[in-house]
């Protein structure tokens, strides 16, 4: 089957639209874009001793945690950790 005349005449309009608008994309018209001083980059401070660290736990845990409670300790931190 031979596109008809019609068909070819909507796809020259089409092709030729869309390198009009390629086109306009090349303008130089364009304003330059504005310069900003950048300061200095933020340094992070973290003192290493306020981060919570395993060790930070352990006598706390062996005063709580017995073997009686252990299960009941156990399964109330997965709950803490979870949010459940």
């Amino acid at each position: 089957m031979k596109p008809s005349t019609f068909a070819r005449a909507v796809f020259a309009l089409a092709i030729a639209s869309s390198l009009v608008g390629c086109r306009s994309l090349f303008k130089k018209d364009a304003p330059p874009a504005e310069e900003v001083e950048a300061g200095p980059a933020p340094v992070a401070t973290t003192d290493e001793t306020s981060i919570p660290a395993p060790q930070d736990f352990e006598e706390e845990a062996q005063e709580k945690v017995t073997q009686a409670n252990f299960k009941s300790e156990l399964a109330r931190l997965k709950k803490e950790i979870t949010g459940k």
